[in-house]
């Protein structure tokens, strides 16, 4: 029902697809998007840019994932060396959040699409 269908919405939209129909791409690059489906004609952004919450959500994971793997950094090597194990730690961050952008955005597409994400309450 429902359920089924939102989690369809969100996953077509982290997957770069159309989150509408499906058929149509979300992305003209990898990280441009692209303002409205080719296919269906579906609007991506309907409040202008996706720019804040997708911020929110590309923030929120590095900072889930930083905190947990610097716990488990702290465990496993111990305080002695914590500074080397941090930086690398702080480089893997970095290099997942700039790929995890795309995904964001995706997602971010898709919430906006869910069925009455942008009605006026």
């Amino acid at each position: 029902g429902t359920t089924l269908r939102g989690i369809r919405t969100l996953l077509r939209g982290v997957f770069g697809r159309c989150p509408m129909c499906g058929r149509g791409r979300v992305f003209n690059s990898f990280y441009g998007l692209n303002p409205a489906c080719s296919q269906c004609g579906a609007h991506f952004h309907q409040d202008g840019s996706p720019t804040v919450g997708v911020m929110i959500i590309t923030m929120f994971v590095p900072i889930l994932l930083g905190f947990s793997g610097g716990v488990v950094l702290v465990i496993a090597v111990g305080v002695n060396d914590v500074m080397l194990g941090l930086l690398a730690w702080l480089l893997i961050l970095t290099v997942v959040s700039a790929i995890f952008y795309r995904f964001a955005c995706g997602l971010w597409v898709g919430i906006t699409t869910l069925p009455g994400a942008n009605e006026e309450g």
